[in-house]
């Protein structure tokens, strides 16, 4: 199949929360970062940091453009970047993480995940696709999980450019469960490593294996569930229940 530019790309080269805070206090340490300065800069912080034992590509262009879309630095008129007050907010949390409850830490988890902001002036597509995905999660009518499959059902179409198309997205995941026009994409292995991150370093979803329906089956033997909460009351005792979506609904007015 031809490559499909038309579509919400996803942020999976550099995924991992905790190195963001790794590349977020070295470029606070800076200052403010010209661009000329940025590989030297990221290729350090990656070799000190990295858990891979391979060396830095010899070009990074994936580290700038992932924590400006999560709104963690901000980038100047000359093109020279400085870390935002969410990076910062990023960075003390990491410097010091006894200090936050698991609610503060989940709070701060979700308030960089709904930040994500995707801009494409070719497609014209302006939407945050973070705020997206815990609105799913929340929603009742997909029964509060949704699958890697349909979650890349979802980034591949074309026509989903807004936040204001909600309700279309949401109809379009519910029509491909139900198995009515099987996604000729389904290009789920990007779709899988994102929700994996989500599930393993910034512990804001979990998931589980589940089987697939006879009208799916052709496309694998099994697929994640992926929730929006942490551990469940059942397998947590004595654990504090979190509203996840009265926090959604203070951060949806800043968002829309």
């Amino acid at each position: 199949m031809a490559r499909i530019y038309n579509k919400i790309n996803l942020p999976t080269n550099t995924t991992d929360i905790q190195m963001f805070s790794h590349y977020l206090k070295a470029i606070e340490s800076v200052g403010c970062v010209k661009r000329s300065e940025e590989q030297d800069l990221f290729a350090s912080v990656k070799k000190a940091n990295s858990r891979k034992n391979t060396e830095a590509p010899s070009q990074d262009t994936h580290t700038r453009q992932t924590l400006a879309l999560f709104g963690l630095i901000s980038i100047s008129d000359d093109d020279s970047f400085a870390i935002s007050n969410l990076g910062k907010e990023v960075v003390s949390f990491f410097s010091n993480p006894d200090e936050y409850s698991e609610e503060k830490r989940i709070a701060l988890m979700l308030k960089v995940f709904l930040r994500w902001e995707l801009k494409d002036d070719t497609y014209q597509r302006y939407m945050h696709p973070g705020y997206i995905i815990v609105r799913l999660l929340c929603d009742a009518d997909l029964d509060f999980y949704f699958t890697n499959q349909e979650f890349a059902h979802f980034v591949m179409k074309s026509e989903f450019v807004s936040d204001r198309q909600y309700d279309q997205i949401k109809q379009s995941i519910l029509d491909f469960r139900k198995g009515i026009g099987i996604s000729e994409y389904v290009a789920q292995s990007k779709a899988g490593t994102f929700l994996a991150s989500l599930v393993g370093n910034w512990n804001i979803l979990k998931s589980e294996d589940v089987d697939l329906n006879s009208k799916q089956s052709k496309l694998g033997d099994k697929y994640y569930l992926a929730y929006l909460s942490p551990e469940s009351e059942e397998e947590t005792a004595n654990e504090e229940d979190i509203d996840e979506t009265e926090d959604l609904t203070v951060l949806d007015d800043n968002i829309v």
